[in-house]
């Protein structure tokens, strides 16, 4: 049974201490249950540990939900019986893991509510007061620290920070989580922050989940870039970027999660849902209409019912996902799928603009003048046919299976198809497979860049995404297209 199903203990003992340092010395992850409600999550050795202290009375609390997710935090009951083994436990953490980096970093955070506060407005304005020893308040992690708390911003309202050097720099009113002694030893040092509870009204109870997930994924990137810097400069460790210093190890509702939003993105294609089957016809239409009556296109049906699909994906628990940067790739997926399923739905109707401009966004003005520049530099013979050989649609096939052909017996899983195609547009990829209008025609110089776009970016990035465990790295991350289509 691994240690996150087990029942919390009665309380933090000696032997459990032990346990938990164990582990760590032989570099595993801890996740254990504490005394009322309480929980550590190490998820493997890092050079620092965040704490929150539940107030006396409280079984759950929305700030602490501020810390999970990430790599190392204690989630523990801060009533006076339970301070000693509190104590033992962080001093322990802290000796092991600064025998490992030659220092170690405890921040504490917790509600503030004090006067300090009392004039900032408006009242959602994010506010946090810093709190370091005496000597650290200049230094790399404090600082930058303040200056990443500084640019969260709820609705563009960017938070106001106070630094205050102090001889007690945690939460008020509770002891120290190291001896003073014992901290200088080891070379534990200290930081505290205070956190206006914007996310709740005070006085209600109401909780603001936006402004919620708002403070969780700044105050994280906070952190993690003041641990960043106090890693390099007071450690062994020369992590590379302060995202290293997240966790590694996803739980198994991620994995869920990943699966349940892959399967909806495989239940429809949506570049052949918005492709319509009589293109070719209706250019032709257009263009004896001399390009003065709007074409009628014609769909095919859809294999699913949009409606359905919305209400299945909006009960993937995303909600519950602790990592933040996880939570909010999910949210972009499930908004971007949502999008498109709209799109579906307005297929014909003067609303399908509207979800193709929220989906892709608007031509931005530097692109267009670059458009127009090229339609008035560029002679129209060299737009047109030339003397270039063309290369019918069987033709061109037979090159893309060739191209295939290479990749597949380097690996066997490029099962990729060519189909020669009535109702498709020009040449595209769908779920792995390339397809091809049957009256299309390509210049023989532009075989090669062709085949490099639409094989060697598409098709290779959809395969070499199937074989990594995270399947949204095949089912396509939001606005993957833009950086795709160069």
């Amino acid at each position: 049974m691994p240690p996150e199903a087990l029942a919390p203990p009665a309380e933090v003992s000696d032997p459990m201490i032990a346990a938990i340092v164990k582990r760590l010395e032989a570099g595993q992850s801890v996740r254990r249950k504490l005394p009322s409600g309480g929980y550590l999550h190490l998820d493997r050795q890092v050079p620092f540990l965040l704490v929150y202290r539940r107030p006396v009375g409280e079984t759950s609390d929305v700030a602490e939900q501020l810390l999970r997710g990430e790599a190392s935090y204690l989630i523990i009951d801060s009533k006076r019986r339970s301070n000693k083994s509190t104590v033992t436990l962080v001093s322990s953490i802290a000796e092991s893991l600064a025998k490992s980096f030659g220092a170690f970093l405890v921040v504490e955070i917790w509600t503030d509510t004090t006067d300090e506060f009392a004039d900032i407005t408006p009242g959602f304005r994010p506010a946090f007061r810093v709190l370091t020893q005496r000597s650290d308040a200049l230094s790399t992690s404090t600082l930058a620290l303040k200056k990443a708390l500084s640019q969260i911003s709820v609705q563009r309202t960017h938070a106001k920070v106070t630094l205050t050097e102090s001889t007690k720099p945690w939460s008020p009113g509770l002891p120290r989580l190291v001896p003073a002694t014992f901290a200088r030893r080891i070379g534990c040092r200290y930081l505290g922050i205070g956190i206006r509870p914007v996310y709740q009204d005070v006085e209600t109870g109401e909780i603001f989940p936006l402004i919620q997930r708002i403070l969780h994924r700044g105050l994280g990137r906070a952190i993690r870039r003041a641990v960043f810097k106090f890693t390099r400069d007071q450690t062994t460790q020369r992590p590379p970027h302060f995202h290293a210093l997240g966790p590694r190890s996803l739980v198994k509702l991620v994995w869920k999660v990943d699966r349940e939003l892959a399967e909806i993105t495989e239940d429809f294609d949506f570049l052949l849902g918005v492709t319509p089957v009589n293109a070719d016809q209706s250019w032709s239409t257009f263009k004896r209409k001399r390009f003065e009556i709007q074409p009628r296109f014609i769909y095919r049906p859809l294999p699913v019912d949009p409606a359905l699909v919305k209400r299945q994906l909006y009960r993937i628990p995303i909600e519950k996902i602790e990592d933040p940067a996880l939570e909010a790739l999910f949210r972009a997926q499930r908004m971007e799928l949502e999008t498109k399923l709209t799109m579906l739905s307005d297929r014909g109707s003067r609303r399908f603009l509207y979800g193709s401009l929220q989906l892709y966004g608007r031509v931005d003005e530097q692109l267009l003048e670059t458009a127009k520049d090229i339609l008035e530099r560029v002679p129209v013979r060299s737009r047109g046919r030339s003397a270039v050989r063309q290369l019918n649609a069987v033709e061109f096939a037979a090159r893309a299976e060739e191209e295939i052909r290479y990749y597949r017996e380097r690996d066997p899983r490029v099962w990729s198809r060519v189909e020669i195609r009535d109702d498709v547009v020009g040449v595209l990829i769908s779920h792995g497979n390339l397809l091809i209008n049957r009256r299309q025609q390509v210049a023989e110089n532009r075989v090669e860049p062709l085949l490099a776009h639409e094989i060697g970016t598409h098709v290779l990035t959809y395969f070499n995404g199937q074989a990594q465990p995270f399947r949204q790295l095949y089912a396509g991350l939001p606005d993957y297209e833009e950086l795709q289509e160069g």
